[in-house]
């Protein structure tokens, strides 16, 4: 027996609301705010359709507030997604919606919804949309307006008239994406978003910094992403010219300078990178990105093209210094290390700000490990480095191996943040970890060899002093904060 779907009219606004909160706590890596690219995404294939849309991002606003601003536009239908450590922020919203108003029609999509669906289970839950968005919550909004039958909607979880929960499976399957609409984008979200950390433009600078996305899913199997269960490893690209239309739109409508890319792994297909860039620079673009590599595929005629092209920071995805550690979560071969090395001198040397993305925290460390790791940081040209502390998140294979294994320090998902252990190691503790990566940050940017590489770059690329300047007082700031 199907639950009767509440009744929806089509004049009504479909609210769609992030509760990512302001992260400035975090005492020793900047974290950026950028757009609800996903949400903006699936508001603008609803407005396609013909239904009225409205998105919101509380960039650091309580629920109360944005319970308040929700209410403003009457919605018979609210959609919220979140990451597993901010779930609890849209459950909150949820809940005091259901307070105000227990016709509204709640819908929760993202990351955990997708991998944790017994969420379905709480009264503040109507459905969950499981994987990809936009084919799967456009039919379910079709079902719900005309109180139809929810077995002809892939890729959700709801409940019968008993109350029992049906969950469906993933739908993996993804649109074409070059007839996706462009986002659809608010400036006042836009004014701010930030790239809040080493990066040209500096944030003083950066102008309605927008996220954008060229290709989607991944073929890589690492054991603690969920992409693999997510887009079913495959991967999917939009035509380079719809690309640049969109960073043209951007940079008409909107003023913008600076762009994120969120693709998973930008440099995947080299051929089509190059396409991309070429028609960046064709059309004489003053845009510059950051955008997320593997540490491979970046030759000197490559990060030559990504400069031209406005690429002026890219986080590289180092992860670990550990052959061990890399074959066991499949990150990669012995090779692994040399592509690194080459990867980073190249873009290094064409003037590209270097993130190095590093995770701590893996169950057969050992405290010589960090002292490995410092050692291997300050022995690479990086310019920033970004430590997280190894989480095992709900659709990832460390997850379940971890609960097979009982070394999960906690089921409470509120915790699973990437800054706290959360994996019960067998020779460190998670003081000890917490201590390593503080002490790896200190180490790293008072070594002697990071001096130098700074002083290079910037001698050789004067427009990066004031990068550095924001960074560092920034990241003093923070070390104030801490103690």
């Amino acid at each position: 027996m199907i639950r009767k779907i509440k009744r929806f009219e089509r004049d009504s606004t479909i609210v769609l609301v992030d509760p990512v909160q302001d992260w400035t706590t975090w005492k020793t890596c900047a974290q950026s705010l950028i757009e609800p690219l996903g949400l903006e995404i699936i508001g603008a294939v609803l407005q396609n359709a013909g239904y009225k849309v409205k998105i919101l991002q509380a960039q650091g606003k309580k629920p109360d507030f944005l319970v308040k601003e929700i209410i403003k536009y009457q919605p018979q239908v609210v959609g919220l997604t979140s990451y597993t450590y901010n779930f609890h922020d849209a459950l909150k919203v949820a809940k005091k919606l259901k307070d105000q108003n227990r016709g509204i029609i709640t819908i929760f999509g993202g990351y955990h919804a997708t991998f944790v669906p017994s969420i379905i289970q709480d009264d503040a839950v109507d459905y969950v949309v499981r994987g990809p968005g936009e084919l799967n919550m456009l039919e379910l909004i079709k079902e719900i307006e005309k109180r139809g039958h929810l077995q002809n909607v892939k890729s959700i979880a709801y409940k019968d008239d008993k109350g029992e929960a049906h969950i469906k499976p993933i739908n993996a399957s993804l649109p074409n994406l070059d007839e996706i609409p462009f986002a659809i984008r608010y400036k006042e979200i836009l004014e701010g978003c930030k790239i809040d950390s080493l990066m040209y433009p500096p944030p003083s600078q950066q102008r309605n910094t927008s996220a954008i996305f060229a290709s989607r899913g991944c073929p890589f199997s690492c054991s603690y992403c969920t992409a693999p269960a997510y887009y079913g490893r495959r991967v999917q690209y939009r035509r380079p010219n719809k690309v640049v239309a969109e960073i043209e739109y951007l940079i008409k409508q909107y003023n913008t300078n600076t762009l994120y890319f969120v693709d998973l792994t930008f440099n995947l297909n080299r051929n089509y990178v190059i396409e991309l860039c070429n028609e960046i620079i064709r059309k004489k673009l003053e845009i510059y990105w950051y955008a997320l590599f593997r540490p491979e595929r970046v030759d000197n005629m490559f990060a030559n093209i990504l400069k031209k092209a406005g690429c002026s920071k890219a986080g590289v995805g180092i992860e670990s210094f550990d052959l061990n550690t890399i074959k066991k979560t499949k990150r990669g071969t012995a090779r692994y290390f040399d592509n690194l090395k080459k990867t980073l001198k190249n873009l290094h040397e064409e003037g590209i700000i270097t993130r190095g993305l590093v995770m701590i925290g893996y169950p057969w460390e050992t405290h010589e490990t960090y002292k490995n790791l410092i050692n291997n940081l300050t022995s690479l040209p990086l310019d920033e480095i970004r430590i997280g502390i190894l989480t095992p998140f709900p659709g990832t294979a460390l997850y379940d191996q971890c609960g097979w294994e009982g070394r999960l320090l906690t089921a409470n998902f509120m915790l699973y943040d990437s800054r706290n252990p959360r994996i019960k190691c067998d020779h460190v503790a998670p003081k000890d970890i917490l201590n390593a990566g503080e002490i790896i940050y200190e180490k790293f940017y008072e070594a002697d060899t990071y001096q130098k590489i700074k002083k290079y770059k910037i001698s050789q690329n004067p427009l990066l002093e004031s990068s550095f300047y924001e960074f560092e007082r920034n990241f003093m700031k923070k070390k104030e904060v801490k103690k």
